[in-house]
């Protein structure tokens, strides 16, 4: 009953238990739903090639995407030339704050 027996494999509390299904440092839990490297998980936020997700920041096709650079409609794009409220316009000679 030593507390300080350092190979305790029965221990609920032992860093080193592999079986342990609590165990927060298990890097080969193929079934963890927040495996960083589970590559079918439909939640992962890194998934780099997932074509269908709405947020992809390569997605060309995407109507909400905040860093298309080619979107001649967005609104928000800082260099579209015709943008009535494009802060960053260097020629906008009808801009009434014109110095």
């Amino acid at each position: 009953m030593s507390p300080m027996s350092p190979v305790s494999p029965l221990s609920p509390m032992s860093p080193l238990s592999p079986l342990s299904p609590m165990s927060p440092m298990s890097p080969v839990s193929p079934l963890s739903p927040m495996s960083p490297l589970s590559p079918l998980s439909p939640m992962s936020p890194m998934s780099p090639v997932s074509p269908l997700s709405p947020m992809s920041p390569l997605s060309p096709l995407s109507p909400m995407s905040p860093m298309s650079p080619v979107s001649p409609l967005s609104p928000m794009s800082p260099l579209s030339p015709l943008s009535p409220m494009s802060p960053m316009s260097p020629v906008s000679p009808l801009s009434p704050m014109s110095p």
